[in-house]
């Protein structure tokens, strides 16, 4: 009877050593799996940030960057090829890889380092910049890189903002390491993409549907609009007084339709206040702690200066170019819509000035 229990015990306990094993193997291939989609992602993640760098420098410089040049650019973007570091690196590569990851795990250091750099040459410190974002901290897709970088924000912001005779004009050039970094943070954060879709979505599908002349403020702009044919059958004939008035009704009327609108985009805004982005509230949060305590700097000086950070790098972006941040997709933008939704943003961003 002992042996039989014996023999069974030993049977089992094989069984469960076979099981045991099968199981280790199968968390092996898992983890293994889950490399080389974590390692997918990072690529992904990679070419779609640089993608989205190219089309910026289209679209907002488009003077130095041709359409040829960011066509050109995007499909070498397409086409890349990732090589593995030990193959070009060899035996340095553990080297490297203990370098980038203390570089990384020391904001301090970066946030010092990108603002020493600026003075230097600031042309080239752009492009550190979206390396530190795009490859140092993988485009925030890991909650700890996330953390790193808005560490990274925070010294930027003692030793940039503080330290500058104007960090309000320093913010709206938006060419500083901070405005940059600060940007593509936002640009890449989920939670603010929600914000921005339940925030933006509504107003500016009521602007598509609602209206479809441009909202013109300026007199003489709103004139060159016109055929001469169409400014004699609108105004009446051109240098009368009834020209005159007719011309300030429609200017009175676009202007009376754009307040409508900014209202009704400020008043979505306040709405949705309650999902705005936990670490960009974090953010501005310690932009005002910072400023606030600069002698040179008035409280009222500093709200300012919080609001033009969100409004500049991240709310009027979206306004003028919804489809890009994903809030729209199912309606088509002409050039009435993007002229108003440009109206719109001027008109925000001259309210917070007054």
């Amino acid at each position: 009877m002992v042996k039989l229990d014996i023999h069974t015990l030993a049977h089992h306990l094989k069984q469960e050593r076979l099981y045991v094993n099968s199981e280790k193997q199968l968390i092996q291939r898992l983890n293994a799996d889950v490399l080389k989609t974590a390692e997918k992602l990072y690529r992904t993640a990679w070419i779609a940030k640089q993608q989205r760098i190219n089309l910026d420098r289209l679209i907002i410089t488009s003077a130095e960057a041709s359409p040829a040049e960011c066509c050109q650019h995007a499909k070498i973007l397409e086409d890349t090829q990732f090589v593995d570091g030990y193959k070009q690196l060899g035996f340095q590569e553990t080297a490297y890889g203990e370098f980038l990851s203390r570089l990384r795990e020391n904001p301090r250091l970066i946030a010092s380092s990108l603002v020493a750099g600026e003075k230097l040459n600031q042309e080239n410190t752009q492009g550190v910049i979206y390396t530190v974002f795009t490859s140092l901290y993988g485009n925030c897709i890991m909650q700890e890189d996330e953390s790193y970088l808005l560490q990274v924000l925070r010294y930027l912001i003692e030793f940039e903002l503080k330290e500058s005779d104007n960090p309000r004009r320093l913010l709206r050039r938006g060419t500083c390491a901070f405005s940059i970094l600060f940007k593509l943070f936002s640009e890449g954060l989920f939670s603010a993409k929600l914000f921005l879709t339940a925030t933006l979505h509504e107003p500016i599908m009521q602007l598509l549907v609602e209206d479809e002349d441009h909202l013109e403020t300026d007199p003489n702009k709103l004139i060159d609009r016109f055929s001469p044919l169409q400014q004699e059958k609108l105004f009446g004939e051109k240098g009368s007084e009834r020209f005159r008035q007719k011309v300030q009704e429609m200017v009175d009327s676009n202007e009376a339709k754009l307040v409508a609108l900014v209202n009704k985009f400020i008043g979505y805004l306040k709405q949705n206040t309650y999902c705005f982005p936990h670490s960009l509230r974090w953010i501005v949060s310690q932009m005002y702690k910072t400023l606030s305590c600069v002698d040179r700097l008035e409280v009222g000086e500093v709200r300012a200066m919080c609001t033009d950070l969100l409004l500049a790098c991240f709310i009027c972006p979206a306004v003028v170019n919804p489809e890009q941040y994903g809030i729209i997709s199912d309606a088509p933008i002409n050039e009435v819509a993007r002229f108003n939704l440009m109206q719109v943003r001027f008109l925000m961003w001259h309210s917070v000035e007054s």
